[in-house]
């Protein structure tokens, strides 16, 4: 019943999705160019880009990650700003900026030239689910992701990216490789480098989980200068930040450091609010309760500490912050799958 009602809700989403497409090649080539009509083009763009980064309902509800080819009906300047803990677009000569702020957390690497874009949604949890985080790239840009095969943290996140790429955007395969050298990515003709083994990308990811948990936290830093060239801009330049969950770490691939940072902060009082919700169901769940036997007034404790460490997590953005949050993160997770009566989440 639940992947059915899921079924039919990622329908809905495409019948709302190809109407607007019908809807906005109507009314773009109905109308008379120039200027002013050029404006209206890119106001159209934008609502219609508003449709994919600030969608109705929870694409995590349906599955880990789900993927979109978007066509425009020309190519655009777009950019993603991120500015006093809010994210808004802005497309054209100049910047239009959309209507409204976009709710939800989008990463893409510096301006966008296209006419094609890929979007990807991957679920983050940490560990109940917070929201999804959305990634999206032009169709030209080439991706290399540099990692040691023999490293079993590295290979099953190099394997878990290739999930998420095959399964959800097919379209988007080719704009992926996977090599054990920055030889390997030139001779692919890659323009963003994402090394997970201390060579220099544009990208650096360092994993700090244990055995089998690496990319559950870490550190993420751009590089001073595009490892190939990938003009990346000099906010982005030689900047660090932390990452915490594999979803996250797959966020920095696919951003520069001034949007990811700022999304951080966001993300993060979000996670504190999440934290908030279930620690009044725990609440309720104590009234009802019996305390000797479900400790809930712990798992309260435990979600607070969480709110906490999200806290400290967007406003440092330390690795000592990012660890501190992974450890509550999974003390909480494991109390809560033992606990004997109904679970937090």
């Amino acid at each position: 019943m639940k992947d059915k009602k899921g079924m039919e809700v990622f329908h809905w989403i495409l019948i709302m999705i190809v109407g607007a497409v019908i809807l906005l090649f109507g009314v773009i080539f109905a109308g008379k160019s120039g200027g002013v009509e050029q404006q209206k083009q890119n106001v159209l763009v934008v609502e219609y880009l508003e449709m994919f980064f600030n969608p109705f309902t929870s694409v995590g509800a349906i599955a880990d990650s789900f993927g979109k080819k978007v066509s425009l009906p020309y190519e655009i300047d777009a950019e993603l700003r991120c500015e006093g803990g809010k994210e808004f677009l802005f497309v054209g000569s100049g910047g239009k900026i959309s209507s409204e702020k976009i709710e939800n957390f989008v990463y893409t690497p510096s301006k966008i030239k296209a006419r094609e874009l890929f979007v990807l949604t991957k679920s983050f949890e940490i560990p109940f689910r917070v929201t999804d985080l959305i990634f999206t790239f032009d169709s030209g840009q080439k991706f290399c992701v540099i990692y040691d095969e023999q490293d079993a943290g590295q290979a099953d996140f190099v394997d878990q990216l290739k999930g998420d790429i095959e399964g959800s955007l097919v379209d988007a395969q080719g704009n992926f490789a996977y090599c054990q050298d920055i030889g390997c990515c030139r001779v692919a003709g890659s323009t963003r480098i994402i090394s997970l083994n201390a060579q220099k990308g544009d990208v650096n990811l360092v994993p700090q989980g244990a055995d089998g948990e690496g990319f559950s936290f870490g550190e993420v830093t751009w590089a001073a200068q595009g490892a190939q060239g990938s003009g990346q801009g000099a906010a982005s330049a030689g900047r660090k930040s932390v990452f915490v969950s594999s979803a996250l770490a797959e966020a920095a691939i696919f951003s520069d450091y001034p949007l990811y940072s700022c999304n951080l902060r966001r993300l993060m009082s979000k996670t504190g609010s999440v934290s908030d919700i279930y620690s009044e169901k725990a609440n309720y769940l104590g009234a009802i309760a019996q305390p000797q036997v479900c400790n809930y007034n712990a798992l309260r404790g435990d979600l607070q500490q969480i709110k906490t460490l999200a806290g400290s997590v967007g406003s440092a953005q330390s690795l000592s912050s990012a660890r501190a949050l992974n450890g509550a993160a999974q003390e909480f997770e494991t109390k809560n799958m033992e606990l004997p009566c109904i679970q937090i989440y």
